[in-house]
C-alpha cells in the first residue's frame, strides 16, 4: 500500500460569505481532485459542518484577525499583510510537523474578497440532525438572520424592524426564529424563538435543515442560507442581485429585493406575506 496523502487547509479568515462560495469549495476540489486521503481543516470551532469532506481542528486566529462573534463573523482582513503571512507560515510549520510529508493550503495569493466561484467544487451543506428545541415542525419556519456586526453599520436594520417583521411571521401562522449577533439585548415578540448570540455556524446549518425559508439583509448567512439549499428572501443593492443567482448552486428559490440596506418594515412585511400565502416571492 502506498503512504497516505494529507492535505491540510487553513485558516481562513474573512467574510463568511467568501469561506462559503470561494475558499471552502476551492479546498473540496483540490481534495477531490487531488488523490488525497485525508483532508485537516483548521477553522473556528463550531464550524465543523462547513467541512463535511474533513477532519476539522480548532484554530483561533491570532490578533487583530479574531472573530467579531461566535456565528456571524469574519472581519475582512488583507491576506497579503506582513501578519497575516507570518499567521499562516506559524500554522503550516506546526501542520507539516503533525503530519510530515502533508501538503499545506493557504489563502495567501489569493487575493483580498476575490471570487473564485468557477474554479471550486459547488456542493450542499447539509445538517447533521435538529438543533435542540427546532425540530421538523408543520407550521412554515422562517428563520430571519440579523446583521450585529461593527464592520458597515449602516447595513445593520434596527432592532424595532427586527420585532415587526417577526411579529408578521407569528401573526401569520409561522413558526419564527431570529439568529445572528448582537451586542445589545434585543426583546422579540412572544411566540418568537429568539436564538441571538446563541449559535454557532453548525448550529445555524441545523436550524436551515428544518427551515422553509431564510429572511434578511445581505449578508454571510444568507450566503450560509443558500449552501444549505434554503429558499431565501434578500433585500440589498442591486450590486447583490447577480453574486445571488451565480451561487445559489442548490437550487433554492430566492429573490433579492434591490430595496437597499434600510428598508421599511411595511414593504418587507408585504413580501414575506406574499410568499407566506402563496410560497412565491411578489414582484415588488
Amino acid at each position: 500500500m502506498g503512504s497516505k496523502k494529507i492535505l491540510v487547509a487553513g485558516p481562513f479568515v474573512g467574510e463568511l460569505g467568501f469561506e462559503c462560495f470561494s475558499w471552502q469549495p476551492l479546498v473540496r476540489k483540490k481534495f477531490l481532485t487531488g488523490g488525497f486521503t485525508k483532508c485537516h481543516v483548521y477553522t473556528n470551532s463550531g464550524s465543523e459542518l462547513l467541512y463535511p469532506f474533513a477532519k476539522v481542528h480548532k484554530y483561533e486566529p491570532e490578533k487583530p484577525y479574531q472573530s467579531e462573534g461566535n456565528c456571524l463573523f469574519r472581519r475582512p482582513i488583507n491576506p497579503d499583510s506582513k501578519e497575516y503571512k507570518g499567521m499562516v507560515n506559524r500554522l503550516q510549520k506546526m501542520a507539516i510537523k503533525k503530519w510530515p510529508g502533508a501538503e499545506f493550503v493557504s489563502t495567501l495569493g489569493l487575493g483580498h474578497c476575490k471570487a473564485h466561484y468557477e474554479l471550486g467544487s459547488p456542493n450542499r451543506i447539509v445538517a447533521d440532525r435538529e438543533f435542540p428545541g427546532v425540530e421538523k415542525s408543520k407550521k412554515k419556519t422562517i428563520v430571519f438572520c440579523l446583521r450585529g456586526r461593527r464592520l458597515s453599520k449602516f447595513r445593520n436594520w434596527s432592532n424595532e424592524n427586527w420585532y415587526k417583521l417577526s411579529q408578521t411571521a407569528v401573526d401569520n401562522g409561522c413558526r419564527a426564529i431570529i439568529v445572528g449577533t448582537s451586542k445589545k439585548d434585543i426583546p422579540m415578540p412572544d411566540g418568537v424563538i429568539n436564538l441571538i448570540n446563541k449559535t454557532t455556524l453548525d448550529d445555524v446549518i441545523r436550524i436551515f435543515g428544518v427551515a422553509d425559508l431564510a429572511v434578511g439583509g445581505s449578508t454571510g448567512t444568507m450566503h450560509l442560507a443558500s449552501r444549505c439549499g434554503v429558499d431565501h428572501l434578500v433585500w440589498a443593492t442591486r450590486n447583490e442581485m447577480s453574486r445571488y443567482k451565480k451561487t445559489n448552486w442548490a437550487g433554492a428559490k430566492h429573490c433579492v429585493y434591490p430595496w437597499g440596506w434600510d428598508p421599511r418594515p411595511s414593504k418587507v412585511s408585504r413580501a414575506l406575506k406574499g410568499w407566506i400565502s402563496s410560497g412565491k416571492f411578489l414582484k415588488l
